[in-house]
């Protein structure tokens, strides 16, 4: 258990210090949400009886983050660790 929480660690550092792995990870989908939540708001359109906008972003921009964590972080590390013979 020892070494899993230290190869976490480890890899938590490794993925802050790539800036733009880390900004569309964590940064952006709540920069993009804030930005359409600002411009449509929250009311369901009149005459309808389904959610607010933000209600439906929230789902989607969580599988944005996943799709993007997976695209960017995983292959540039598994790249990086054939680069060094890992």
């Amino acid at each position: 258990m020892k070494s899993l929480s230290k190869m976490t660690w480890v890899e938590a550092k490794l993925f802050l210090r790539e800036p733009v792995g880390a900004f569309f990870s964590l940064i952006f989908p709540l920069l993009m949400l804030f930005i359409f939540g600002t411009i449509y708001g929250s009311n369901p359109a009149p005459g309808t009886t389904t959610e607010g906008s933000i209600d439906a972003l929230i789902p989607s921009f969580t599988a944005m983050i996943i799709g993007m964590t997976g695209l960017m972080s995983v292959t540039l590390t598994m790249a990086t660790y054939r680069e060094n013979g890992i």
